[in-house]
């Protein structure tokens, strides 16, 4: 999506490597592994036995396995946790090249650029907010993970 949005300050000086990155993601999350591609707080409903149930699977596909690890870690970035840390620990992610989680985070930030622009949606009147708040947060944090300062 990047072709169609108008990027963000912080990328403009880096776009072509924020272009080539997300040029790469779908080779870089490939897999067979069932992934939601939008998992976040509020897909996830905890019962009274204290289950989890991932809901709302609208863009489910294959990807690599550590993929719906960094969607979820998008929101806790954006509230102001450690992300990396995270990724740097967990199994799913601690033999995966920081390049590939590069790649899908630019990728998802130029699509959170793209939507967020689009008219407001009648169906969900906070969704465009959101998406300009995800679009934001995946701006600073590949930012901050190239060292693009």
């Amino acid at each position: 999506m990047w072709d169609r949005v108008r990027p963000p300050e912080r990328l403009v000086p880096h776009l072509d490597a924020v272009v080539e990155l997300a040029a790469r993601s779908l080779v870089c999350c490939a897999g067979d592994t069932a992934a939601h591609l939008d998992l976040r707080d509020d897909n996830v409903v905890v019962d009274t036995e204290g289950a989890a149930w991932i809901c709302d699977w609208n863009w489910a596909a294959r990807s690599a396995a550590w993929v719906d690890l960094v969607t979820l870690l998008i929101s806790a970035r954006g509230d102001g946790h450690d992300a990396d840390a995270w990724l740097s620990c967990h199994p799913l992610t601690t033999d995966v090249s920081p390049d590939h989680v590069d790649a899908l985070l630019a990728a998802l930030c130029g699509y959170m650029w793209h939507e967020s622009a689009r008219e407001p949606a009648e169906w969900s009147p906070f969704l465009r907010r959101h998406q300009r708040w995800y679009a934001r947060v995946l701006t600073d944090w590949l930012a901050d993970r190239r060292g693009w300062r």
